[in-house]
């Protein structure tokens, strides 16, 4: 959910795994990589490395991966 601010940003140095249908109202970065069962972003999802996904995921902005993805 959005704060009084409206929607934040998160940033990783490391890999992201989120299980349980996580949710973030802005920009997501990780830069290690990325794996998600389930995982709804606001606004984009930005990874240096790899991207892994199972189940429902929704990005309503921009997806930039810079190694390989996988959604199964």
């Amino acid at each position: 959910m959005s704060g009084p601010a409206g929607a934040g940003k998160v940033g990783v140095n490391g890999k992201t795994h989120l299980v349980a249908l996580a949710q973030s109202t802005g920009t997501w970065t990780s830069w290690g990589g990325f794996n998600a069962v389930g995982a709804s972003f606001g606004e984009s999802l930005v990874t240096h490395g790899d991207a892994n996904f199972v189940g429902d995921v929704s990005i309503d902005g921009d997806a930039m991966i810079g190694g390989d993805l996988s959604c199964v």
